[in-house]
């Protein structure tokens, strides 16, 4: 018994989202207030404000902090697929985990392509006893997930269909400890940032041809908001690589 408990702690320890920043501030709550009556440029910045803070507060492990956040975010962005998945990941912190497989169910409706939504789904699914549903998850999203990520899953998926429930689940999530290293297996802030701009730029078009399916924006208006958010992208990624040669001439030298 002790064995398979420790394989649990240790699977769950290495596949768990607990966010990749460190130095965290104080959490202030009253930040997650509403973005109501305020311009678009302004929005984006409040969301983009909410969704950093959210992932700081995740990993000071405040589960329900996270979640005040997370919420007003999808409230705010309700089409955006990586503010669901930090919904998603703030319920499963805070062991809300029937919420939790609601929000990355979601998250995979608007981007079926998330190996990591589909990852954490399968592990709401372990904390809830269902690990037949979860190797179900795992294997209909298979290509999308690493597959040392995916063999662990399915392993810990195994281990909670012969009798174990989410109680030993939550135990390990909460003495789980992260390493120093980002989330999407990078070791440094300029690939982390690059990583991080793909990720967002891939949300943005998501977005905007969510807006152009369901008519709330026109043809014209798409093509110029497409146009725009490459340029952003494109500036971004140039930014990011002159920031790292920078850096890279100054340890050289």
């Amino acid at each position: 018994m002790t064995t398979i408990r420790t394989l649990i702690t240790c699977s769950v320890s290495a596949l768990m989202l607990g966010g990749a920043l460190t130095g965290c501030a104080a959490v202030d709550r009253r930040a997650a207030g509403s973005l109501d009556g305020i311009g678009a440029a302004g929005r984006d910045r409040g969301t983009a404000a909410l969704a950093q803070q959210t992932r700081r507060i995740l990993t000071q492990r405040d589960g329900a902090g996270a979640v005040a956040f997370a919420e007003r975010l999808v409230a705010a962005e309700p089409h955006r697929a990586d503010y669901r998945a930090l919904l998603g990941q703030s319920y499963l912190q805070a062991g809300r985990f029937a919420s939790a497989r609601q929000a990355f169910a979601e998250t995979l409706e608007l981007d079926p392509t998330d190996g990591r939504a589909a990852l954490n789904l399968s592990l709401a699914l372990i904390a809830g006893g269902d690990g037949e549903a979860a190797r179900a998850v795992l294997g209909r999203h298979a290509d999308h997930i690493p597959a040392t990520d995916l063999g662990l899953a399915m392993a810990l998926a195994g281990v909670i269909s012969f009798g174990f429930t989410g109680a030993a689940f939550t135990a390990a999530a909460e003495s789980a400890e992260h390493e120093a290293a980002y989330e999407d297996g990078t070791h440094n802030k300029y690939s982390h940032r690059l990583q991080e701009e793909d990720r967002n730029h891939r949300q943005n078009v998501l977005s905007l041809r969510y807006k152009k399916r369901y008519g709330q924006i026109s043809d014209e208006e798409y093509d110029k908001q497409m146009k725009k958010e490459q340029e952003r992208h494109d500036q971004a990624v140039k930014d990011i690589k002159a920031d790292y040669e920078k850096h890279k001439f100054r340890h050289n030298n």
